[in-house]
């Protein structure tokens, strides 16, 4: 078991976590925006990175017992996670940006994946985070995720909420009281003064 973990080791350092990373380097076709809480981008890249490079590091140490079941479900989420993620960023087009960012004359998206969550991307980001190190039976990488993953994630949806409801107004309002931001349904009444 233990050339199998460093050979999954491996492919997620050399193979994985480049691919993963890619689309936070890749040029947009739009002029940059106005970037808004920058400290949070960072943040979210040292979170992810971190999910990432504790599961390799784990499966390097050969900690991972080849529970076939932990795998089938966790490979379940993260893939779930990535086509999540991918729809989003699709749906975006030019309009995706790793950062808070608000352009002149920038629609509010609220088809494909956003017609049922409001924050498509971070909820794939959530289910990516929480699968892989799941599928390796990674625990002190989900404690991780649970003790600094989620919180990171939640301080980055309030500020970007926030810069939502300042730029879109009564619109974003109504379309935060009727699709949830992580999880598909609808809100009960939107927060007072554009908090969520």
């Amino acid at each position: 078991m233990r050339d199998l973990s460093w050979a999954l080791a491996a492919i997620l350092v050399l193979v994985i976590m480049p691919l993963r990373f890619r689309s936070m380097f890749r040029r947009r076709a739009l002029a940059r925006g106005e970037r808004r809480h920058t400290w949070t981008s960072v943040a979210m890249f040292l979170a992810v990175l971190g999910v990432y490079a504790g599961t390799a590091a784990y499966l390097a140490a050969g900690a991972w017992d080849g529970s076939w079941a932990l795998l089938a479900a966790g490979a379940l989420l993260y893939g779930a996670g990535l086509r999540l993620r991918a729809a989003a960023i699709r749906t975006l087009g030019a309009y995706f940006s790793t950062y808070i960012e608000m352009r002149d004359r920038q629609p509010l998206i609220r088809e494909g994946p956003f017609r049922r969550v409001r924050h498509p991307n971070y909820a794939g980001l959530l289910l990516e985070a929480a699968g892989l190190p799941l599928a390796f039976e990674a625990w002190p990488v989900l404690l991780f995720v649970i003790a600094v993953f989620i919180p990171v994630l939640l301080a980055r949806i309030r500020l970007e909420e926030r810069e939502l409801v300042r730029t879109f107004g009564d619109a974003y309002l109504a379309y935060r009281s009727q699709v949830g931001a992580l999880i598909p349904g609808r809100n009960r009444a939107p927060a007072p003064g554009g908090a969520s």
